[in-house]
C-alpha cells in the first residue's frame, strides 16, 4: 500500500472524474434524487456502520477519535430528520416558514416541529418516542459545535465536565433512533398523500376514518338499532371528539367511495355496468383455466399457441364502450399500483386519453388494444376485485371472490403455483 500512495499525484486526482470501477461511484448533485430525506439516511447509516466497525473489530485504540464522527452523525441525522418532516409539510396544508429551518438548534427546531405535529395522533406518537433521545443530544451539543470541534467560537472547551461515553448506549440510541426515523419517513409520506388527497377532516386522519368505517353498522340500521349510538360514544370517548366532530366523520364516510362501501352505501359504476362486468370476469376465469390446461403442451408447441385471451376479444370489446374499458382499466390499476381510492377520477380519466378524438376503425382498434393490455393479464382476476374493494363494490367483489378461489383450489390439485 506503501509504495501504489507514493505513485500518487494528487494533481490529477479529480474526486468527481469517474477513472475506476463504477462500482464504487457514488451519485450526487445533478446525478442522483438527493434531499433531506437521504441526507439524514446517510448521516445515520455512517454512525451505524463507524459503530459495528468498533464492535466488530474491536477498535479499541479507535474509539477515542471514531466517537465525535459517530456522535456529530447521529446528531446532524436528528436535525435534517426534522427539517424534512417539517419541508413535507410545506407540500400540503401544514406551513412552516423557510427561514425558521435554517438554524441548528435542535431545542428550536424541535419546539416548531412539536407544534406543527399536533394535528396527527399517529405523528405524536412517534414525537414522544424520539423526544427524549432529541433531548440528550441537544443538551450535550446545543448549537452543532460541540461534536464537530474541541473548542467552541469563544475558545472554551466543547463537552466540558463529560469526561466518558458508553458507545454500547449510543448503539442501542442510534440504532432506536433509525426505526423510529425510518417509520416516520413513512408515515410523513403518507400524511402529505392524505392532505393533498384531502383525505381527512379537521379531527381524525385518512386512517381513523377508514378504521370507524369499518367499525360502523351498516347504514340501513342506524336509525333501529342501538350499535351506531354506540360505537359513537366509544370514538368519541378515546378520541375526545365533540358531536360536531363525530358527525363530520361520519359524513365524510358516507360520500367516500372506498369507505362508504362499509357502511353499505355503494356508488354506483360510471360507465360499467354489473352484468357486462360479470361476463367479463366469467370469461377471464375461462382464460385462466385454458392457461391451466395448455401446461401439458410441451416444447415450441406450447410457445406458438395464441393466448386463449385473444378468442375473446372481439366479442367483449363490442359489448365494452371505450368508458367502461377505461374505468375497467382504472379498478385494475388502482389496486394493483396500489393507489389510494381517492385517485379513481385521476386514473379513470387518465385511460380515457387512449381514446380521445378517435371515431371508427381507429377507436374499435385503440378500444381492442386498451381491453387486450388488462385482460390478457395473469392477474387480472385478482386485481379487478381488489378495485372493486377500493371503489366501494363490495358485494360485488365478495360476489367475484368465487373466481379465485377456485382458481388456487384447482391449482393446488394440479401443484401448480398462483402466480402461474
Amino acid at each position: 500500500m506503501g509504495s501504489l500512495m507514493s505513485e500518487i499525484d494528487p494533481t490529477k486526482l479529480d474526486i468527481f472524474t469517474p477513472t475506476h470501477s463504477s462500482l464504487y461511484n457514488a451519485c450526487v448533485g445533478n446525478n442522483s434524487l438527493h434531499n433531506l430525506h437521504t441526507y439524514a439516511e446517510g448521516y445515520l447509516q455512517a454512525a451505524k456502520i463507524l459503530l459495528s466497525q468498533i464492535f466488530e473489530k474491536q477498535l479499541l485504540y479507535e474509539r477515542d477519535t471514531l466517537v465525535h464522527p459517530i456522535l456529530y452523525s447521529a446528531r446532524h441525522a436528528i436535525e435534517l430528520s426534522i427539517k424534512h418532516v417539517l419541508t413535507k409539510l410545506n407540500e400540503c396544508d401544514i406551513k412552516t416558514d423557510e427561514k425558521q429551518l435554517h438554524g441548528h438548534s435542535l431545542k428550536e427546531l424541535w419546539h416548531l416541529f412539536e407544534i406543527q405535529t399536533q394535528f396527527d395522533r399517529r405523528l405524536k406518537i412517534i414525537v414522544e418516542n424520539v423526544k427524549p433521545i432529541v433531548k440528550q443530544f441537544d443538551e450535550a451539543d446545543p448549537d452543532a459545535q460541540d461534536f464537530r470541534y474541541p473548542k467552541n467560537v469563544e475558545g472554551v472547551q466543547t463537552l466540558e465536565g463529560k469526561f466518558i461515553v458508553d458507545l454500547i448506549t449510543v448503539g442501542k440510541l442510534v440504532y432506536y433512533l433509525d426505526e423510529k426515523i425510518l417509520k416516520l419517513f413513512e408515515l410523513i409520506r403518507i400524511i402529505v398523500d392524505e392532505r393533498n388527497l384531502n383525505a381527512f377532516t379537521k379531527e381524525m386522519n385518512r386512517d381513523e376514518l377508514r378504521q370507524l368505517s369499518i367499525e360502523l353498522p351498516s347504514y340501513k340500521t342506524w336509525a333501529k338499532s342501538e350499535d351506531f349510538e354506540k360505537v359513537k360514544q366509544l370514538w368519541r370517548k378515546n378520541l375526545g371528539l365533540s358531536n360536531n366532530a363525530f358527525s363530520r366523520a361520519v359524513n365524510f364516510i358516507k360520500n367516500h367511495r372506498e369507505f362508504a362501501g362499509n357502511i353499505g352505501i355503494e356508488h354506483d359504476f360510471i360507465s360499467l355496468n354489473e352484468e357486462l362486468l360479470r361476463e367479463v370476469m366469467a370469461t377471464a376465469y375461462d382464460v385462466k383455466k385454458e392457461r391451466i390446461a395448455d401446461r401439458e403442451i410441451e416444447g415450441f408447441a406450447r410457445m406458438i399457441k395464441p393466448d386463449p385471451s385473444y378468442k375473446y376479444l372481439a366479442a367483449l370489446t363490442d359489448k365494452l364502450s371505450a368508458d367502461a374499458i377505461a374505468e375497467l382499466s382504472a379498478i385494475f390499476y388502482i389496486s394493483r399500483d396500489h393507489r389510494y381510492s381517492e385517485e379513481f377520477d385521476f386514473v379513470y380519466n387518465y385511460h380515457q386519453r387512449d381514446f380521445k378524438g378517435l371515431t371508427g376503425e381507429r377507436l374499435e382498434k385503440a378500444k381492442k388494444q386498451s381491453f387486450f393490455h388488462v385482460f390478457s393479464k395473469s392477474n387480472f382476476i385478482n386485481e379487478v376485485v381488489g378495485g372493486l374493494g377500493k371503489i366501494g363494490k363490495l358485494s360485488l367483489a365478495k360476489e367475484l371472490e368465487k373466481y379465485i378461489i377456485n382458481e388456487e383450489l384447482e391449482l393446488q390439485s394440479l401443484g401448480v403455483s398462483m402466480e402461474f
